[in-house]
């Protein structure tokens, strides 16, 4: 679970757990999460966030374009959980 959990929100920063029974890997990876937990919560400047008509003008293409894009899972991380539900995206 600590692992998907760090893969889903940080896919550049995975923890690989070999054996789930070993606790003192298990405490090891659990301090890593922590800390990469809190380097999050302690940027100061957060990441820019960005709508879909700004992502369009940006890539010159249609906003129906970024929506399909949304929908093929382009974008790592975003998801859209209801018809014409409003998101922005991070520049991350």
């Amino acid at each position: 679970m600590i692992s998907n959990f760090v893969e889903k929100s940080c896919p550049t920063n995975r923890l690989e757990i070999k054996d789930p029974n070993n606790s003192k890997e298990m405490e090891y990876n659990l301090a890593e999460l922590i800390k990469y937990m809190v380097s999050v919560a302690a940027e100061k400047n957060p990441p820019k966030m960005y709508t879909t008509g700004q992502l369009a003008k940006y890539f010159g293409v249609s906003i129906t374009t970024i929506n399909n894009w949304i929908n093929e899972n382009r974008f790592i991380g975003v998801k859209r959980n209801a018809i014409n539900e409003k998101i922005k995206i991070s520049e991350s």
